[in-house]
């Protein structure tokens, strides 16, 4: 059984305001995705460390998420193709979505051909 911690990361998003927040993850590496596809717009995301309180058997985000345990990379990609649909319902232009989303145009004009 893979338990499951909660970590302390902070998330930078070029504005000089990191911001400091808690993710729960098996490890360091999927605690940084998970921090990146809760917050598509960060420059870049650092473990902090491990919190001192256990973490929730019940966590908000993977309450209905499907277990990514067998390919992370596959369920992270559809997060953002999934933000990216979002996103250009809500007006967005293909370079504000790509921008945020850290991808070329090129792919969010693809993913919205495909997907949206």
């Amino acid at each position: 059984m893979i338990t499951k911690k909660n970590y302390r990361v902070c998330i930078a998003f070029g504005d000089g305001n990191p911001k400091t927040t808690e993710v729960v993850a098996k490890n360091g590496i999927e605690a940084i995705d998970t921090a990146k596809a809760l917050h598509p717009g960060a420059r870049t995301v650092h473990v902090l460390g491990i919190s001192d309180e256990p973490a929730p058997v019940e966590h908000p985000f993977f309450a209905d998420e499907p277990d990514i345990e067998e390919d992370p990379s596959t369920y992270l990609k559809q997060r953002q193709i999934d933000i990216c649909v979002q996103m250009r319902k809500e007006g967005k232009t293909h370079r504000q979505i790509a921008d945020c989303l850290g991808v070329g145009k090129t792919t969010v004009g693809s993913w919205l051909k495909q997907y949206g």
